[in-house]
C-alpha cells in the first residue's frame, strides 16, 4: 500500500530479514514482536517530547526508526527520521507535531502485517495516544 510516494510496508524487507536470520518464521516473529511492542514504543516517543526530555525522545525514535527499518515499515520508518530531523535540529513543538503521523502509520503497517502473517494488529488510530490527550 502506498500513499504519498513512501509504501506502508515493504515485504522485501522481511523476505532480507529472513534469508538473514536463515528462517523465514523468524523473521515473521521479528515483525509480530515490533507490532506488539510498538504502542508502548510510540508512548514513550510522545511523552518524552512532551515532558521535553530531548535525548529519552531521540533514543525513543531512533528505536522506532531501526525497527521499522529492519521489518519493512518504510513509511513509519520515514516519518520517524522526520522526527528525529527535527529532535536533532532542537525543535521539540515541530518533533511533537510530526509525531502525531507515527500512530496512524503504525496502525496501517500493524493491519498490513497483521493480514499477512495471521497476528493481531494495533488498536485503531487513536488509541495509541488517548493516555497523551488525558495527560495533557
Amino acid at each position: 500500500m502506498t500513499r504519498g510516494g513512501v509504501p506502508v510496508l515493504d515485504s522485501r524487507r522481511i523476505d532480507a530479514l529472513a534469508a538473514e536470520l536463515n528462517y523465514r518464521a523468524d523473521a515473521v516473529e521479528v515483525v509480530g514482536r515490533f507490532v506488539e511492542r510498538l504502542p508502548d514504543r510510540l508512548l514513550c516517543v510522545h511523552e518524552n517530547l512532551r515532558d521535553g526530555a530531548r535525548e529519552r525522545a531521540l533514543t525513543a525514535v531512533l528505536s522506532v526508526a531501526t525497527s521499522a527499518a529492519m521489518t519493512g515499515a518504510l513509511r513509519l520508518e520515514a516519518q520517524s527520521r522526520e522526527v528525529e530531523r527535527q529532535i536533532r535540529a532542537g525543535d521539540l513543538v515541530a518533533a511533537r507535531s510530526a509525531a502525531w503521523a507515527l500512530d496512524s502509520s503504525a496502525a496501517e503497517f500493524a493491519q498490513l502485517a497483521a493480514g499477512l502473517f495471521g497476528f493481531q494488529p494495533l488498536p485503531a488510530h487513536g488509541s495509541v495516544s488517548e493516555p497523551m490527550l488525558q495527560a495533557a
